[in-house]
């Protein structure tokens, strides 16, 4: 059944294909083997004799007759700190022990000394790892990441052609840290949105306090200032009103005791005065009521759309014979239906009191002109005089009621100045403004401005 060959320390067999070598580790003990020493049984079996002994088998099957020992292998412990736990039941680790060492043990039958080991850590490696020092019995595992894992052990004494396996039967679990589960997570989105919110909330607070703060300083100096406009308009119309209340009280007082002794052209002379008197009387009295509702918020305003052309004309028909007094013309050149959007009652009094201070400082045989231009959203009303004009300084303060100026006008008409206070408050009102361009002696231009349609 094949040739069998002898050597110093084996035993060749060579069966015409494979050529196989039986050594102490596949249990042959003869050791170094002569030609002559050799024999068949009756029943087959072959006799070698060496000169460390006498192997005996069965020719019918030689393989099995020289079957390598397979090794065995034991996984003994698993290490954590100085905690030996066992490898038979599962292992649970905190994150904090994230590190272990794992014993183990080879156990060969045979005579060979070459043992290969390997070993793998399913979760960590996906290959087995080879250990090169056979007399290595530990491996060590550190930092590990929160998982399952599971060691596993080998052993095999013929180059890999068999195995001995071992492996934990539980597993070794390393714990997940609380920061990282979905609770943590919960917890922490929880946390920031409501630190989120309660910090939101205090800055909004701080914020509304600030800005009450703010507008509570801003109205006190509103206050302060209205009350100081009020106090020093008051001490202007009740100074104002000494000279009209003065001429009414002294011409009725010598109309009262001596009327007889006057004649009649006297008496009507007394009686223009008193007349003139009461009706500038009348009109700072109107100014102080007109000033006294925008500074209060009691104007009813009340915007609509208005024909200036109309307009112009009542206020030329209504200032007629004040300025025919002075032979001066009031022309109006505002277009047929050329319109605005304004509070009717306070654009006629805007109107009154500057057509009134034209006339005051217009030169006799004058004209003043009303005119208009519109833009695209307002229109820009003038009245123009040739009158005395503005000095440059007057003009920079001519609305403002902390620097009243008044000039006597050209047939020495006293004024108090307020009647352009009111006119700027009330283009502030009608949601325009007023502005002056004057030259000494040549005269003056007022335009204000209002809205041409109502705003959409």
């Amino acid at each position: 059944n094949g040739l069998w060959i002898g050597t110093e320390v084996s035993l060749m067999h060579f069966n015409g294909s494979n050529l196989m070598e039986f050594t102490q580790a596949e249990g042959y003990f003869g050791g170094e083997t002569n030609r002559d020493a050799f024999l068949v049984t009756q029943d087959n079996r072959l006799m070698f004799g060496g000169s460390s002994g006498l192997s005996i088998f069965n020719s019918k099957n030689t393989k099995s007759a020289f079957q390598p020992k397979i090794p065995s292998c034991e996984i003994t412990g698993i290490q954590v700190d100085s905690i030996i736990y066992s490898p038979y039941h599962n292992i649970d680790l905190r994150f904090r022990d994230n590190s272990f060492l794992v014993s183990f043990t080879p156990i060969s039958l045979s005579g060979r000394k070459e043992i290969l080991q390997q070993i793998m850590l399913a979760g960590l490696e996906n290959n087995w790892r080879t250990l090169r020092d056979k007399h290595t019995q530990t491996a060590f595992y550190s930092n590990l990441q929160p998982g399952v894992y599971n060691f596993m052990y080998r052993v095999s004494n013929d180059d890999g052609r068999t195995w001995c396996r071992a492996e934990i039967s539980g597993n070794i679990t390393v714990a997940i840290p609380f920061w990282q589960k979905w609770w943590f997570f919960l917890l922490l989105f929880a946390g920031i949105a409501g630190v989120s919110i309660i910090a939101f909330s205090i800055f909004t607070r701080q914020q509304n306090a600030i800005q009450l703060k703010q507008e509570v300083e801003k109205r006190t100096i509103e206050l302060q200032t209205a009350n100081k406009e009020k106090d020093l308009f008051f001490s202007i119309i009740a100074h104002d009103l000494k000279s009209p209340f003065n001429a009414i009280i002294g011409f009725s007082d010598i109309l009262n005791n001596d009327y007889d002794s006057f004649s009649e052209a006297e008496k009507k002379l007394f009686i223009r005065n008193i007349h003139d008197a009461s009706e500038n009387t009348y009109k700072l009295i109107e100014k102080l009521l007109d000033w006294s509702r925008a500074k209060t918020g009691r104007l009813n305003y009340k915007p609509e759309m208005i024909d200036l052309s109309v307009l112009g004309a009542s206020m030329i028909s209504t200032y007629r014979n004040a300025a025919a007094k002075k032979d001066i013309v009031i022309k109006s050149l505002f277009g047929y239906h050329s319109k605005v959007y304004a509070d009717p009652n306070l654009l006629e009094t805007v109107f009154r009191n500057l057509i009134s201070n034209a006339i005051k400082y217009s030169n006799p045989n004058s004209e003043i002109i009303l005119s208009a231009e519109k833009s695209e959203n307002y229109t820009a009303i003038s009245i123009t005089d040739q009158g005395i004009g503005i000095p440059p300084d007057a003009v920079e303060v001519l609305f403002n009621i902390h620097k009243k100026t008044s000039t006597p006008g050209t047939h020495e008409e006293m004024g108090t100045g307020l009647g352009l206070i009111v006119c700027k408050e009330f283009c502030e009102v009608n949601k325009g403004s007023i502005k002056v361009r004057s030259t000494p002696g040549k005269g003056s231009v007022f335009t204000f401005t209002v809205p041409s349609t109502k705003a959409e």
